[in-house]
């Protein structure tokens, strides 16, 4: 796993923060919207966004809905 915060909508993880940064999952909608975001591969997570204005609550918002609409619900672990 890895070692600080990860961020979850919905029982849908989306987004974790590492080193005081925030990495939002990449989806096909928000690159789409957002092409000035900054795909990354750090920390050998999966690809994604570094958000660097979190100042920006009403971008940062929409940012978060989308990807949180666009990621597949929670799959049920079958009780054994």
């Amino acid at each position: 796993m890895f070692g600080e915060y990860g961020l979850y909508c919905d029982g849908k993880f989306f987004a974790v923060i590492l080193d005081n940064r925030l990495f939002i999952k990449v989806t096909d909608r928000v690159k789409e919207i957002y092409s000035d975001l900054n795909e990354v591969h750090e920390y050998g997570a999966p690809h994604h966004f570094l958000i660097e204005d979190v100042d920006d609550r009403e971008k940062l918002t929409e940012i978060v809905r989308v990807t949180c609409e666009a990621l597949p619900e929670k799959m049920k672990r079958k009780k054994s």
